[in-house]
């Protein structure tokens, strides 16, 4: 009986209950400010002229030799204006790039060619964005992947801007 009288004493120490109000809410702050950002993959580029803000976004920055991964792109109008460049060009190093809308000229023969005009409003921070996947190139005989580059790159221009981003590849984890 005389143990259990001691350790609720010793509970009801002031000492250990500052300690308790200090610590818990010590723990509750470092569990609420891990956000989202430890768990976002995304890696993202900008470059901008006077007219244009010329933005690449990729997402995650490691693909694995049998998927693909998110390409992002995103022009903004800095400056109001009735012109507009014509062309949004895409390419990509390790693989090719592949989506809905995408149409490849055969006069850029070495990547994707989306045409802005008309597209794109006249006003300021008027937005023109494409969707695009990386699907890294390989070879598969017998269980193993050869012919790929571990880093490729995504590349965008337009109006004399270009941004690009490095792509990591992977072999894909064996069942």
């Amino acid at each position: 009986m005389k143990n259990v009288k001691n350790n609720k004493v010793l509970l009801s120490n002031s000492f250990v209950r500052v300690l308790i109000r200090g610590i818990f809410p010590l723990v509750l702050l470092a569990f609420s400010s891990c956000g989202d950002d430890m768990l976002n993959t995304e890696i993202t580029a900008s470059n901008k002229n006077e007219n244009f803000e010329l933005t690449l976004k990729v997402d995650p920055d490691i693909v694995y030799l049998n998927s693909s991964t998110k390409v992002t792109v995103i022009i903004k109008r800095l400056t109001e204006s009735s012109t507009t460049p014509s062309s949004l060009q895409l390419d990509a190093v390790g693989g090719k790039l592949d989506g809905s809308g995408l149409t490849f000229n055969s006069s850029y023969t070495t990547g994707t060619v989306i045409t802005v005009t008309g597209k794109l409003d006249s006003k300021i921070n008027s937005k023109f964005e494409v969707l695009a996947f990386f699907v890294p190139s390989y070879s598969y005989s017998n269980g193993n992947y050869t012919n790929y580059m571990e880093n490729g790159h995504v590349t965008a221009r337009y109006d004399n801007i270009n941004v690009t981003l490095p792509i990591q590849m992977a072999k894909p984890r064996q069942k």
